[in-house]
């Protein structure tokens, strides 16, 4: 049976974090991120997840809550979308508290975001995205010759990381000699 949950700070009021779905979907969150956590996982953790590792390095576990449960999948998907309207989402809606992205919702379309709200997180973003750092672009017009890479200086590998790899070369082609090299008829034949 669908139902509706929330993940929040022991030491917080409010959730961080609400979802909605059926079986054990509450607590694979926390499983997931605790896998981050514990570096088992590769990759690049979910934004739950994330919020989830900043509680746990601080030595406690989330809180999850189920807000109702025995839900149609109607009413489950109403439910997560008034709960996530009525907390609001971090850099999204003003004074949001929740790292959710989406308003959940109905399965058929779980990106339910509407063009007001993707423009102002399209601009809470941007300062990281595809756009020059003011500060840094002054740095390096300021400081030219400081900046150029062994590449703009068309030099391929630094001389350290030249004679690093002409070691890793000889070291190769003695073990090789020494392999083929042996008293053994079937090895010294190369097969």
């Amino acid at each position: 049976m669908p139902y509706v949950f929330q993940l929040r700070d022991p030491g917080e009021t409010a959730p961080f974090f609400i979802g909605s779905g059926s079986g054990y979907r509450d607590y694979l969150e926390l499983q997931r991120a605790q896998q981050y956590y514990l570096k088992r996982t590769p990759g690049r953790p979910y934004l739950v997840s994330l919020e989830i590792i900043r509680v746990l390095e601080k030595g406690i576990t989330p809180v999850v809550e189920r807000i109702q449960d025995h839900l149609t999948l109607e009413e489950a998907g109403t439910l997560e979308t008034e709960t996530i309207r009525l907390y609001g989402r971090k850099g999204i809606d003003p004074g949001g508290v929740l790292i959710n992205r989406t308003l959940g919702g109905l399965k058929k379309a779980p990106y339910l975001v509407e063009r007001e709200a993707t423009t102002r997180f399209i601009k809470y973003l941007a300062g990281s995205k595809g756009i020059k750092k003011p500060k840094y672009s002054a740095w390096i017009s300021a400081n030219k010759e400081a900046h150029y890479s062994y590449k703009q200086r068309g030099i391929k590998h630094s001389p350290e990381r030249i004679a690093n790899m002409k070691a890793g070369k000889a070291r190769a082609l003695e073990a090789r000699q020494s392999y083929y090299n042996t008293e053994d008829p079937v090895i010294s034949r190369g097969l």
